[in-house]
């Protein structure tokens, strides 16, 4: 998608996206990672000025349950993570589906107890699919 300074609204399919911004008519200009929308059937990609803008706007397909903060890995902080979410204003998790550990839909205290008891302890389950790789 292309924007010259002003904005272009796009329909896409009910999900979470990814967009990226670029000038082309800059020598090695960086390309910026915008922040991800949350289950959305519009985008609005807007120029942060009169030049050209080039937006690419990706679907992720993949995820691991369990890597709430999307760190690539799972440890600790991703039960910390859910907690800070829940219960002291902590960030929004950018995929929903890795923070909701049990796969029911819901991102709620069960959630880092799961995580914790999968981290911990040797009766803990692995969470549904796409589940953490072993190792």
């Amino acid at each position: 998608y292309a924007a010259r300074g002003g904005e272009v609204k796009i329909s896409v399919p009910l999900g979470i996206y990814q967009v990226y911004r670029h000038n082309p008519r800059v020598l090695d200009a960086p390309t910026t990672r915008l922040p991800d929308t949350q289950n959305v059937t519009s985008i609005t990609l807007m120029s942060p000025d009169s030049n050209d803008w080039v937006f690419r706007v990706v679907k992720p397909t993949s995820f691991v349950r369990g890597d709430a903060n999307l760190d690539n890995q799972i440890n600790i902080s991703d039960p910390i993570f859910i907690l800070q979410y829940l219960f002291n204003s902590g960030e929004i998790p950018k995929c929903l589906d890795s923070a909701d550990i049990d796969d029911n839909g819901v991102i709620n205290m069960t959630d880092p107890i799961n995580m914790l008891k999968y981290l911990f302890s040797p009766a803990g389950e692995t969470p549904p699919p796409p589940e953490p790789p072993l190792g």
